[in-house]
């Protein structure tokens, strides 16, 4: 979290701007208000000059005061000039948040929608060809294959590219976002499917990242609407069970997300099956 209103402008104005690059807008009064910020932030320290030439110059005795009492501030501390602009910066801050929630869902929206597109893309390709086959594989595939292997490379740089502007327009709107496991929530629809296969499969590192693994897991690439956006928890520990055995007891290992998890036997089935074995 921020630790003063100064970073929370600075963290809120580069969110804006990732998502404003990647095709997002703001508002009018959102660009007066940074734009004014900037300029104080940035504003240099003169008024001795200033004086001095005004004393020897033809300024009037109101202009000479005024840039006495400007000469006098810049001998301020660090930390009076710290106090000041933290000051200004917690009266400026609601107003910048305040310009960038009018446009935060409709940005989510459009880069929603660049993302989906974009993954309807990859699908395609990957309908047509698994994009993790080794190219040695396709040398006797015909032209529009190894097209669609190629084009699936470039797509999946791209669907990682619009990860982190589509995660700060989710913040900026609302979503918390904490890293990688919001990622999964906002690009993919793993619903109803072995929750483990689901994160290995986003954790893998192929020719298109974790693409082709989350289409062959079962799942879909899609970022959801907002009012639609759920998390996606990681699945739990593997645990350790003890089951009786011919001489005692046997320890295996039960995983609680996959109801049938070994040699398609329930957690029941297979004490039994174990029971009659030893």
């Amino acid at each position: 979290m921020p630790r003063n209103a100064t970073e929370s402008i600075r963290n809120l104005s580069q969110q804006v701007a990732t998502v404003v690059n990647a095709g997002g807008t703001t508002t009018k009064d959102y660009d007066r208000i940074l734009e004014r910020w900037t300029d104080y932030t940035n504003q240099q320290h003169g008024a001795r000059a200033q004086l001095k030439a005004a004393i020897l110059g033809d300024a009037t005795p109101e202009r000479i005061a005024e840039l006495n009492a400007l000469a006098l501030a810049e001998l301020a501390t660090p930390v009076g000039e710290a106090t000041i602009r933290n000051d200004m910066a917690a009266a400026v801050y609601p107003e910048l948040a305040a310009e960038s929630a009018k446009v935060a869902a409709a940005n989510y929206e459009t880069l929603r929608a660049r993302f989906n597109t974009t993954a309807e893309e990859f699908t395609t390709a990957y309908n047509a060809v698994n994009p993790e086959t080794d190219p040695a594989q396709l040398i006797k595939a015909d032209n529009k294959t190894r097209t669609a292997w190629a084009t699936a490379g470039v797509i999946a740089m791209d669907l990682t590219a619009q990860m982190a502007p589509l995660a700060q327009a989710a913040e900026l709107a609302g979503i918390t976002v904490t890293g990688n496991d919001t990622h999964l929530s906002l690009t993919v629809d793993a619903e109803g499917l072995h929750r483990r296969r689901v994160w290995e499969a986003w954790e893998t590192t192929g020719r298109t990242n974790q693409w082709a693994a989350i289409l062959d897991a079962g799942a879909t690439i899609h970022a959801p609407a907002l009012e639609d956006h759920k998390p996606y928890r990681r699945p739990a520990p593997i645990e350790l069970r003890m089951v009786p055995a011919n001489l005692g007891y046997r320890q295996i290992e039960v995983d609680p997300e996959d109801e049938k998890y070994s040699n398609t036997l329930s957690t029941n089935e297979l004490e039994k099956h174990l029971s009659k074995d030893f």
